[in-house]
């Protein structure tokens, strides 16, 4: 079937044509939109969890014992517990304004960085 020729077509079918090509594409915007920031947030947080793995190796490197260990503490605590643990809170409690999302996802990325490093020591201590 061939598309009738705009001569054709009234303003009333131009404008309900319109009307419904906008509701798309602005459904579509959203769409982008929220899978852009989840994108986003889910890069940061396996960012923050691969960084904060990778500095804790560096300042464990050519150590051995407790000296890992005190390297890797603040204050008695993992590093990346501690900026997990803190970044979370801030970014779960609203404290961040609008950057709560961003915050939360750099927490997240830490506490797993300190998850997977507890779970590879509880590993090795089993063994």
């Amino acid at each position: 079937m061939a598309a009738p020729a705009l001569k054709d077509i009234s303003k009333t079918e131009l404008a309900e044509a319109y009307s419904k090509l906008k509701g798309r594409t602005s459904r579509a915007n959203e769409i982008a939109k929220r899978e852009g920031e989840a994108l986003i947030s889910d890069a940061m947080t396996v960012g923050t969890a691969a960084g904060l793995g990778a500095y804790m190796g560096y300042v464990a490197r050519g150590k051995s014992g407790t000296a890992i260990k005190d390297a890797q503490q603040i204050g008695g605590f993992d590093i990346d517990l501690v900026v997990g643990g803190a970044a979370a809170a801030v970014g779960l409690m609203g404290w961040a304004g609008k950057m709560g999302g961003a915050v939360r996802s750099v927490g997240v990325g830490g506490l797993c960085s300190w998850a997977s490093r507890a779970a590879e020591a509880a590993m090795y201590e089993q063994t």
